[in-house]
C-alpha cells in the first residue's frame, strides 16, 4: 500500500492517485496530513483513498490502517490473478467453443444449441466438454461465474 501526504512538493496526493489510476497501478492509498480540512478528506476518500489520518497520529492507528491496506492489496492481487487466468483460459477456446459457451451460460439446452449452430447435439456435447475443461469449470454455475467475470472486464468479448 502507499502512504501519501496530500500536500507534497511537486504534486499533490490526489493528482498522484489519479496518475496511478490512469497508469493502471492499483495500490491501496492512505493519506496522512497535518493540515487537513473536511473537503480535502472527502476528496481523498472519493478518489479512492483507503483512509485519511490526521497528524499527529498514533503509531498503532497507522499500523492498523497499513495492515488493512496490505490485506486489501493481497485480495486485489488474488482477484487480478483469477481474472488473468480466466481470460487466458477463454483465449484457448476455439471460435465454435466460444459460441457454445455463450449459449450454455445463457441457459440453452444442447438440442437448442445444436439447432442454433446447425450442428449435431453430440457435437455440442463435445464442444461443451472442451469448454468446461479449458475454462477449468467443474460445474455449470462455475462456468457462468467465469462468463460473468469476462463480461465485467470486456462485455464485447463474449459477443
Amino acid at each position: 500500500c502507499m502512504l501519501l501526504n496530500p500536500s507534497m512538493p511537486n504534486t499533490d496526493g490526489l493528482t498522484l492517485m489519479e496518475t496511478m489510476r490512469t497508469r493502471n497501478i492499483h495500490l491501496p492509498v492512505i493519506m496522512i496530513s497535518g493540515q487537513s480540512d473536511i473537503p480535502q478528506v472527502v476528496a481523498a476518500i472519493k478518489a479512492g483513498a483507503l483512509d485519511y489520518i490526521p497528524k499527529p497520529c498514533d503509531q498503532n492507528t497507522v499500523l492498523s490502517v497499513v495492515e488493512s491496506g496490505l490485506q486489501l492489496a493481497s485480495e486485489q492481487h488474488q482477484e487480478q490473478q483469477r481474472t488473468a487466468t480466466t481470460r487466458n483460459n477463454y483465449q484457448l477456446l476455439s471460435r465454435r467453443e466460444k459460441q457454445v459457451m455463450e449459449l450454455v451460460v445463457n441457459g440453452y439446452a444442447n438440442r437448442e444449441i445444436a439447432e442454433s449452430l446447425g450442428i449435431s447435439p453430440k457435437t455440442v456435447e463435445v464442444h461443451r466438454s472442451r469448454v468446461m475443461g479449458k475454462m477449468q469449470a467443474n460445474s455449470l454455475p462455475a462456468l457462468v461465474n467465469f462468463a460473468m467475470e469476462l463480461g465485467k472486464k470486456n462485455k464485447a468479448e463474449l459477443a
